[in-house]
């Protein structure tokens, strides 16, 4: 049983727990954080709905960094709706990023991170994240 089981409250409550749950590569439990109505909206502003976009983003970032860790430095909580937070992240490239094979360089980078509720649960995500210091670390950036 995971640990999502009991209810989920807050907005900051069920953001930790959907970080925690990408760092361990869970992605049951990651399921069980999401709403039906959930919407995932990357740094470049495309919102993509429902609960698997949310799966997808994860399973790419945990295959290609299976040691995948996030460190929360940041957060505030306007509401009990409403989380913001930073966080770094760090892992090694020892899988593939799309169509990227490893590369076995080691990464760290930062984003940001605002998280919606609705009814106990991640209902709208919005994730800042400039992925090319990432690239530029795997040497996968062009000059």
């Amino acid at each position: 049983m995971s640990d999502t089981t009991t209810t989920l409250t807050d907005a900051l409550t069920v953001q930790r727990r959907m970080f925690a749950a990408v760092g361990r590569g869970d992605m049951q439990a990651l399921r069980e954080l999401l709403h039906p109505d959930y919407r995932y909206t990357a740094s470049d502003g495309v919102e993509h709905p429902g609960p698997q976009a949310a799966i997808d983003v994860a399973e790419r970032y945990v295959t290609a960094f299976p040691d995948l860790r996030i460190e929360e430095l940041r957060s505030w909580s306007p509401s009990p709706e409403v989380a913001v937070m930073e966080v770094r992240y760090r892992g090694t490239h020892t899988g593939p990023l799309g169509d990227a094979p490893p590369t076995g360089r080691a990464v760290t980078g930062l984003g940001c991170n605002i998280a919606e509720v609705r009814d106990g649960r991640l209902w709208r995500e919005h994730e800042f994240f400039d992925q090319l210091p990432m690239l530029e670390q795997l040497g996968l950036a062009g000059d």
